[in-house]
Formats: structure tokens, C-alpha cells, sequence
């Protein structure tokens, strides 16, 4: 099996696991306020990004073999880390988040096109801030 073809096979079973799992169904919510974003499953906290924290926001696609999922993530002041709602383009909330994001940090909304095509590719955009080495981040998903 190609490495690619592996990789994207990781990618689906991460996607269908997370679709299907218990966990999926809890109920989901963004809390989007002035001084950043908070993700809520069930009620509780389970990641706060304040916007005055974030040195870089970044976009780019997970490769599921037939498709491709599109992601975003905040690296916070200071870390490798990049922090990621675990949402794609296919969640609830994700327009608003999007639309947000956009306004605080005044991307344009032409940054789709640059991480949709070519199809297939990753295609790690950074949208907002200085791009980081991709080789020494850790996506870290929430």
C-alpha cells in the first residue's frame, strides 16, 4: 500500500471513528464573543482561543481519499502547538466561526479558494499572522 493511500486511509478511519462515535453526538456549540472563541461539547469548556493570544491562524485540507475536508487552526503565542476545533467545513457553527475569524483578523474571504485546489492536497495556508515551519508544529485537535 503507497504511503499516500495509507495516509489517506488514517484519515477516513479518523473521520468515519469521530463521525460515528458517541462524542459526535453530544451537543456542540461555539460561545464566539469579543475576546475570542470557546468550544463547548455538552457544556463544558473543552478549548478557549483568546484572539489577543494567537500569532498565527492557519487553513488547510485533510486528504480522505475520496474527498477532502477542510480544517482550521489557531497557533497561540509562543508554541508550536496548533490548537484545531476539530470541526471541518461539514459542522454546525462552522459559517459563523469562519465569518468571525475573517472579521477579527481581516482575511479576505478569497483564502477558500487557495486551500480547495488543487483537490487532493493538503494546501497549509497560513491566513493571518507569520507562518510557521510546518515540520516543527503539532496539530493538537480539540
Amino acid at each position: 500500500m503507497t504511503t499516500r493511500l495509507r495516509r489517506a486511509w488514517r484519515c477516513l478511519w479518523r473521520w468515519r471513528r469521530n463521525r460515528d462515535s458517541d462524542s459526535s453526538k453530544k451537543a456542540v456549540r461555539f460561545d464566539i464573543h469579543a475576546s475570542g472563541v470557546r468550544k463547548l461539547v455538552d457544556g463544558a469548556v473543552v478549548l478557549d482561543v483568546a484572539w489577543a493570544n494567537v500569532d498565527e491562524v492557519m487553513a488547510w485540507k485533510d486528504d480522505l481519499f475520496a474527498f477532502d475536508v477542510l480544517n482550521i487552526g489557531f497557533r497561540p503565542r509562543h508554541s508550536t502547538d496548533i490548537l484545531t476545533f476539530d470541526e471541518d467545513e461539514d459542522r454546525a457553527g462552522w459559517t459563523s466561526l469562519i465569518s468571525h475569524v475573517e472579521k477579527q483578523f481581516a482575511i479576505s474571504p478569497d483564502w477558500w479558494g487557495q486551500v480547495a485546489f488543487p483537490a487532493f492536497e493538503t494546501n497549509r495556508t497560513t491566513l493571518w499572522g507569520e507562518a510557521s515551519d510546518p515540520q516543527t508544529l503539532v496539530i493538537r485537535r480539540r
